[in-house]
């Protein structure tokens, strides 16, 4: 039995106070689930003397305070319970692993992607901005803990989320676990929480388990209500995936039934055909839909269609449906307005203006009619294409492709549910494109969660010897961790790989061990992968000694290399300095790009980039490579290998060895025609033979081949042709078709010849080339190693492992590269040394010393193209661009001259009158200005994290006053440029009827005040 591990008593800030003599201790360790240790602490103990003594910690022995055991983590106490007897008194306490605090404080009006107004929107499961992190969101409350590795595979993912209150860790370890795929695993020691995409959680720990060595008794069971086949998917306010499942609501998995054995034969083959023409008809009815798609989008184009900024106002044909009816009403309101002021009547002096706004309105109207038309046209050709989806569908469905019998049989194993999850949501903020993509998302999703509860979801308990108590197995004790696989053989054919869940462990009874397990393997032939199982992880009720959450997987944390590999290289470029600035390397969706810096900042003229599959080292801007490691063609073959001028190595392994000369300088040559030149040959054991085929000219058969010399012991030679072979006084020679010797044998063993080949495959498993040693899979030298094994690294540097797997550098046979420090060199800006495409060469981007260039292959012209260098960064498209620089940021549209500066003492607008057109003196803007009201108001969303400041401006909505002058294009946002125009004219209007009034209040004082006459006037005195 192992000794007890030793609890020590901590302060919540993981204080250690000092050891606890702690008894009858009980560890419970789950998958997915809180962890839960049991211990009793008396109030007095006896020592080895004899003495009683207190133990020093009791009385702080209280809820909230820590326990922490080493290798397991930290762990809160609950409130312990004192038991009392006229004896002894001890307290009787449980702790929860750490994370446990996380149920603790809640998510309060927490809206996510909703896209209302009121939530917080573009989040991510993990995003750099951890404004828009939705981990980090949700940790607000809790600094004390981290966020580690998450999935790269995940992290991008965005799902909508509309809690009111809910606690932080039921929403990660439920809600965000569901609809992300995901597990989390906390880490109490560190205080970090990692997350993995469910396939990537769990190791294969080879431990068998059998009744021959550890089990005792095995229980499996499952329950057959679990179990569903056909699922109605659907996400939020109904969203559902029928134009993606050939119009059914429902998705069928009867994988696991679909068998002789469960079905008959009959309807087993029938069951094939079925599933034979729905995957037949699937391209027909895809293409279908891709058309609807298109005209959807043809709709939603119609409908939304904008001008483009500073296009013609009037030009109605450039507005859509929805801004024709923003623009009618605008009209309308102006029309009727003016229509009171009385400027419809023809007589008054603003008619013509009147006329012409109001001619401006009709013809909006007959704008919007053609447009209503052409949205009508566009939806009747989708009604004709959804009518062809719909008899697919029909002829497709299995009710149609079975007979009566068939069809009763088939309906005992469909078992029906409707899964929903209200994380996929569609909100007016998407785009037809942005719903198919979140349609596909979740139907990708519900197939994947109906796969896994289409077939009986197993479940074993079992009674064991204590693994952690027998010697034999104390190297693999390590790997006997909840969330790993255990091999569970119950009899010879019949054995399942099972996830550890559970197990419970009493340090003072070693017969006192359970494991609770989950089947990943139905049988030794038949895969069966449940890896998450979160649905059917035990949950404990939420009582105040014991709440708990949804279970959740938990697996050893992943190296840092693991999570380089499973996280790659993030797509946005990347550049990476030495400390001394001499290595610059670049990364990017395309790669890797290593260059190293000159004394005189220039970049050296060699370089290395890593790609995909491919390390490729060049010297003149990648014009031409010098050294390659990767795939590679050969006379139509693929490789993956070293290809370079040279390679000085002390050993090379090979199978097949092709060369135009294998040469050592004089000592020994193999010329392109085969021809063998040595200095001294040796061989040692063997023997020599030659092809009877191709017997040289003197020999008609091969017992005229003369004997070789007893000094010639080799393993052997094998020769296809030979000319004139001789043997003259104890010598081989061997003469060419002239009669001259073209090499020879010597009685001590040396090779002399004036040409040979060797033809055929030369391996070698030992030695060393150039400094290289040889193994049977791998060359090395010192901390280098390439390998031809897959279960290594296929090359490795900066290590001591022979399969890399400490290296500094290292390249796996798939490609992946891993690097903790690289250098790359560069060129100047004028003369690029980087250049990097995308897979088909569609993109080009350009690194410099100084910055890089991103555009189109084709356009010579860069008219579309982001530059950055070390003080600005511009992005063009054709005539408009953008600038940001430290003390600036501009955006110009050259098609109108327009452009905007926006600088630390605020936004500087383009607005000289070369650039503008219809320029109109405007009037009546004291109106605008009087109709608009300025309310007070806080934003949702600083609410829901307890910002609760005021602001002052404008509102923009139903029963809200805002003039429409100072509205944006989409009437949705406040345009400042215009908003200060009307002010400045409304307070010029307010400024002449000010100066007005002064002026009349002026003549009616100096009408009273006027003199008759003749007479001399009064002064104020004389007056009052």
């Amino acid at each position: 039995m192992p000794d007890p591990p030793t609890l020590y008593l901590c302060e919540v800030d993981k204080e250690i106070l000092g050891a606890l003599p702690a008894i009858d201790i009980t560890l419970t360790r789950k998958f997915n689930d809180i962890d839960q240790i049991t211990f009793q602490v008396p109030r007095e103990y006896t020592d080895l003397y004899g003495t009683v003594i207190l133990t020093p910690l009791y009385e702080k022995i209280e809820a909230l305070r820590l326990i922490y055991i080493e290798n397991f983590g930290y762990f809160e106490i609950q409130e312990p319970a004192i038991e009392k007897d006229a004896v002894t008194e001890y307290k009787e306490c449980t702790a929860y692993s750490l994370q446990y605090e996380l149920t603790k404080k809640r998510l309060k009006s927490f809206y996510i992607n909703q896209y209302n107004g009121e939530d917080i929107e573009g989040v991510e499961l993990w995003n750099i901005d951890h404004s828009k992190s939705l981990l980090h969101l949700c940790l607000e409350k809790f600094p004390q803990w981290n966020i580690g590795n998450v999935d790269a595979g995940i992290r991008k993912h965005m799902r909508s989320f509309e809690i009111d209150e809910q606690d932080v860790y039921s929403f990660l370890t439920k809600d965000v676990a569901d609809t992300f795929g995901c597990v989390f695993v906390f880490d109490t020691i560190t205080n970090t929480i990692e997350v993995y995409a469910e396939d990537n959680i769990g190791e294969d720990t080879s431990i068998y388990i059998s009744y021959e060595n550890l089990a005792n008794t095995v229980s499996v069971n499952y329950n057959a209500d679990d179990i569903v086949t056909s699922l109605t998917i659907l996400g939020d306010d109904g969203l559902d995936v029928r134009n993606l499942n050939m119009g059914q609501d429902s998705v069928l998995d009867l994988s696991y039934y679909h068998t002789p054995e469960w079905m008959g034969q009959e309807l087993c083959d029938a069951w094939n055909a079925y599933l034979d023409k729905f995957d037949s008809r699937k391209k027909e009815y895809s293409d279908l839909a891709d058309q609807v798609d298109t005209k959807y989008l043809e709709v939603y184009e119609l409908k939304n269609r904008k001008p483009a900024p500073g296009a013609e106002e009037a030009d109605w044909t450039k507005y859509g449906r929805e801004a024709l009816l923003r623009k009618i009403k605008s009209l309308e309101t102006t029309n009727l307005f003016k229509c009171d002021l009385g400027w419809s009547v023809t007589d008054n002096p603003n008619y013509q203006q009147y006329k012409e706004e109001f001619d401006k309105l009709n013809a909006a109207k007959e704008e919007l009619g053609k447009r209503i038309n052409e949205i009508e046209a566009v939806e009747q050709a989708i009604r004709q294409l959804l009518k062809q989806m719909n008899e697919i569908a029909s002829e497709v469905h299995w009710k149609n492709n079975l007979t009566q019998d068939q069809q009763k049989k088939i309906t005992r194993f469909i078992r029906e549910d409707t899964w929903q999850d209200s994380n996929f949501v569609v909100t007016d903020h998407d785009s037809p494109a942005d719903e198919q993509k979140t349609r596909n998302e979740l139907l990708v999703y519900g197939k994947k969660y109906l796969s896994k509860i289409s077939r009986p979801q197993l479940t074993f308990s079992m009674d064991m010897s204590n693994i952690f108590a027998l010697k034999e197995f104390k190297p693999l004790a390590g790997r006997f961790d909840v969330g790993n696989y255990i091999h569970v053989t119950l009899r010879e054919d019949y054995s399942f790989l099972v996830r550890l869940l559970q197990y419970t462990i009493s340090f003072d009874n070693p017969s006192e061990f359970s494991c609770e397990f989950g089947n990943a393997m139905r049988s030794k032939s038949e895969f069966d992968n449940h890896s998450d199982l979160l649905d059917q992880a035990v949950t404990s009720g939420k009582t105040v000694a014991d709440w708990k959450s949804y279970w959740q997987k938990s697996a050893d944390k992943i190296t840092d290399i693991d999570k380089m590999i499973k996280d790659g290289l993030d797509t946005a470029i990347t550049s990476i300095h030495s400390t001394t600035n001499r290595n610059d390397i670049t990364i990017d969706e395309n790669g890797i790009h290593l260059r190293m810096i000159e004394e005189d900042g220039s970049y050296s003229k060699c370089e290395a980039v890593l790609t995909g599959n491919k390390l490729i080292y060049s010297d003149n801007n990648m014009e031409t490579a010098k050294t390659g490691l990767g795939e590679f063609e050969v006379d139509g073959q693929k490789f993956y290998g070293l290809m370079a001028e040279a390679v000085l190595s002390g050993y090379v392994g090979a199978s097949h060895l092709v060369a135009n000369e294998i040469s050592n300088g004089d000592k020994f040559t193999v010329s392109t025609d085969g021809d063998v030149t040595a200095k001294s040959i040796k061989i040692l054991g063997g023997e020599i033979t030659w092809d009877e085929v191709n017997l040289p000219d003197n020999m008609a058969t091969k017992d005229e081949i003369p004997k070789v010399p007893s000094y010639i012991k080799s393993t052997k030679i094998t020769a296809t042709t030979i000319e004139s072979p001789t043997i003259i006084g104890g010598h081989l020679l061997i003469k060419n078709s002239s009669g001259t010797v073209s090499s020879e044998i010597t009685s001590d063993g040396k090779l002399t010849a004036t040409g040979a080949a060797i033809s055929g495959n030369l391996t070698a498993t030992g030695g060393t080339i150039g400094g290289w040693n040889i193994s049977s899979d791998s060359i090395s030298s010192h901390d280098v190693f390439i390998s031809s094994n897959t279960s290594k690294h296929a090359f490795a540097a900066g290590g001591h492992n022979p399969d890399g797997s400490d290296a500094l550098t290292r390249i796996g046979h798939n490609g992946q590269l891993y690097t903790q420090d690289a250098i790359i060199n560069g060129n100047t800006e004028t003369a690029a040394k980087c250049i990097i495409y995308n897979s088909d060469r569609t993109y080009r981007t350009d690194m410099f010393g100084g910055g890089f260039h991103i555009y189109k292959s084709d356009d010579t012209e860069q008219d579309i193209v982001t530059k950055a260098n070390t003080d600005s960064i511009v992005v063009k498209n054709f005539k408009k661009s953008s600038q940001m620089r430290s003390d600036y940021l501009s955006v110009t549209d050259g098609d109108d001259g327009t452009e905007t500066i926006i600088r630390a003492d605020g936004p500087e607008i383009k607005s000289v009158s070369t650039i503008k057109y219809n320029i109109t003196p405007e009037q009546n803007l004291l109106k605008d200005v009087l109709d608009t009201d300025i309310y007070s108001f806080q934003f949702k969303s600083n609410l829901a994290r307890n910002n609760a400041s005021a602001h002052y401006g404008f509102v923009i909505g139903e029963n809200y006053n805002t003039s429409p002058k100072i509205l944006n294009r989409d009437s949705n946002k406040i345009n400042m440029y215009s908003a200060l125009g009307v002010l400045w004219g409304g307070v010029k209007e307010l400024a002449a009827k000010v100066t007005a009034l002064e002026e009349k209040l002026n003549q009616i004082t100096n009408s009273q005040i006027q003199t008759q006459p003749n007479e001399t006037p009064t002064t104020n005195q004389e007056v009052n």
